[in-house]
């Protein structure tokens, strides 16, 4: 498995990732979670570390 195959998923969970978090969290806490604290790809980042240090 090359290294480009690996980004290429992890770039896809990450996309997953995203989706689940926007689809799923309700809007209005979605507002007070982003109003400049923290951004989606913190938090999407973070899962994915969190993932890969339990794999």
């Amino acid at each position: 498995m090359g290294v480009n195959m690996l980004n290429d998923k992890m770039h896809a969970i990450a996309k997953t990732i995203e989706e689940v978090i926007i689809h799923t969290l309700p809007v209005e806490y979605q507002l007070f979670l982003f109003e400049g604290k923290i951004t989606l790809g913190d938090i999407v980042g973070q899962v994915l570390v969190e993932c890969c240090k339990y794999a």
